[in-house]
């Protein structure tokens, strides 16, 4: 997908017109119109709305809390390497999201996507299937693994208050 055509699908979803963004918002929107693509027909787990919302809210959330672009694009990729349909390129990522935020997207991993993808039934993950000492110790391990890059920090935590 081109630049253009991503830019136009951000903006038919935001019902704003393209040519009426700012460079960082034509940055933002590029990133929010590759995730939207790449997580198409992905539902978010127990509610009948699409997995775009979660990482939308999660953007949002940044923006509101006044974090910077790669904060925001970071929300808008953190699924991506966990997605049904598989995971993006390097090349692709390089193409859609500033380095900073690449680096924390790896960070957010928390599994292989064939691993993930193996939970999904029907295009809708499964939450909740797990034990609370075993959800406290993936806590933990999460942000062990985040420790030390910022952005990750702040996806991690944008991302579980917007489950």
């Amino acid at each position: 997908m081109s630049d253009s055509e991503v830019l136009q699908l951000a903006a038919d979803r935001l019902l704003l017109p393209s040519e009426k963004f700012s460079p960082i918002v034509k940055e933002i929107a590029k990133s929010y119109g590759f995730a939207a693509r790449w997580h198409d027909g992905e539902m978010y787990g127990g509610v009948d709305l699409p997995l775009e919302w979660h990482f939308l809210t999660a953007a949002l959330s940044a923006l509101e809390s006044g974090h910077g672009l790669y904060a925001i694009q970071g929300c808008l990729g953190h699924d991506l390497l966990e997605s049904k349909n598989g995971k993006p390129s390097l090349e692709d990522l390089k193409s859609y999201f500033g380095q900073p935020a690449i680096d924390a997207i790896k960070l957010m991993e928390n599994g292989t996507a064939q691993n993930k993808t193996s939970l999904w039934k029907d295009g809708i993950l499964p939450f909740g299937n797990t034990r609370p000492a075993e959800r406290e110790q993936k806590r933990a391990k999460g942000i062990e693994k985040v420790q030390g890059n910022p952005i990750a920090c702040v996806l991690r935590d944008l991302d579980a208050a917007s489950n």
